[in-house]
């Protein structure tokens, strides 16, 4: 008997703490998504095709936006928005190896924020898993999703262990 309302009482706390860790407001489907907060400036700001160069040796250069056409698998594209892509180069001049697996790429433009496209196919598979060692040089190709019309203004920030490094700017393709 005494099992049995140990077990009653187990299951009783444990419905009455699942259904407290669901409360939250009434307001239900929104459809908000994740952008980075980004309170720091970058370290560096420029243009699109120009190296931005950090105290430490490290360059980053991201080439002008074009046009992007997803593949049938790639995910993160946001119908009725443009989709541009750009290649980042990064050339490790630092004394150490530069770990870019935490690498956010957050675009903007006049009309909100830009969403990650990840397409295999098209070789955009986001940041590199690998450190880049010192003196490498790597090319990343990446694309987003974006709101606005062709010519907006477009502003490109990495932010990398939690810093914001560079920010290009330009427009959209």
């Amino acid at each position: 008997m005494k099992k049995k309302l140990l077990l009653s009482t187990g299951i009783s706390t444990l419905g009455l703490l699942l259904t407290g860790c669901a409360s939250g407001s009434s307001e239900s489907g929104s459809n908000s998504t994740f952008v980075p907060q980004q309170s720091e400036a970058p370290k560096v700001k420029g243009g699109f095709d120009s190296p931005l160069v950090l105290p430490d040796g490290t360059s980053f250069t991201l080439s002008a936006p074009s046009s992007f056409t997803p593949g049938h698998f790639a995910s993160g594209q946001i119908k009725g928005q443009i989709y541009e892509s750009f290649k980042i180069s990064i050339s490790n001049k630092s004394k150490s190896p530069l770990d870019l697996s935490t690498l956010i790429v957050s675009g903007t433009t006049s009309a909100g924020s830009c969403a990650d496209i990840f397409d295999g196919d098209n070789n955009v598979n986001g940041a590199p898993q690998e450190a880049l060692a010192v003196g490498a040089t790597l090319e990343v190709n990446w694309a987003l999703s974006c709101p606005g019309a062709s010519g907006s203004n477009f502003d490109v920030t990495l932010q990398n262990n939690g810093t914001n490094l560079i920010q290009a700017s330009g427009k959209l393709a």
